[in-house]
């Protein structure tokens, strides 16, 4: 398992099904989870979060998917910690 903020607030199992929602494979999911690792240390710095993302996604056919699935997982991961869910640091 990834240990990341967003994997403890959300967990696993929810970005599992948001990657599914998407019609991500396996390999997009580890995908996913490089990126998240990633961004940890770039809270705030959303420049630096494209580039990341974009380098590991690469030429991927699914890239739309890919990004959709990241965005969504960053959106519901914000909401989240707005309401006081999820862990803490």
């Amino acid at each position: 398992m990834v240990d990341t903020l967003v994997h403890r607030t959300l967990g696993e199992k929810r970005i599992r099904e948001i990657c599914n929602q998407w019609g991500l494979d396996e390999k997009d999911k580890d995908i996913i989870d490089e990126v998240l690792v990633e961004w940890q240390p770039l809270i705030g710095r959303i420049e630096q979060k494209v580039e990341v993302a974009i380098s590991k996604v690469g030429d991927n056919p699914r890239i739309k998917q890919i990004i959709g699935a990241l965005l969504e997982i960053s959106v519901e991961f914000t909401k989240k910690r707005l309401e006081g869910g999820g862990t803490s640091e």
